[in-house]
């Protein structure tokens, strides 16, 4: 029997190939939060859930030079269609050090908070 870990990242395997089309329909609000975070001003950026990163390129067109970006998916599928954009970003935002990995937001041992 799966765990509820294992559940949740199965499902979200499965719509990976076709998450874009249904996040577009929640992007504005998804960039109203955006501006309220304000993270124009942060340093280093942990996402959580970054889907396949339709919002982190958003993100990433609000931040200055030197920032770490980090993002994040329990999803395989996610982390892989968020990946396949990892180059593009890259050449379109030079100055932020972007990472795209998998990782259970349940269990962040592996990043620091500073």
């Amino acid at each position: 029997m799966e765990n509820k870990t294992e559940v949740v990242r199965n499902f979200w395997n499965s719509k990976a190939a076709d998450y874009d089309f249904v996040a577009k329909s929640n992007l504005q609000a998804a960039l109203s939060i955006i501006r309220m975070l304000q993270i124009e001003k942060a340093k280093d950026i942990l996402e959580l859930g970054c889907g396949t990163g339709i919002l982190t390129f958003h993100c990433l067109k609000t931040l200055g030079k030197g920032v770490k970006y980090v993002a994040t998916d329990l999803s395989d599928g996610m982390v892989e269609v968020a990946k396949s954009h990892a180059e593009e970003l890259k050449k379109k935002f030079p100055d932020v050090d972007l990472t795209i990995q998998g990782a259970d937001a349940q269990d962040l041992k592996e990043f620091k908070d500073e």
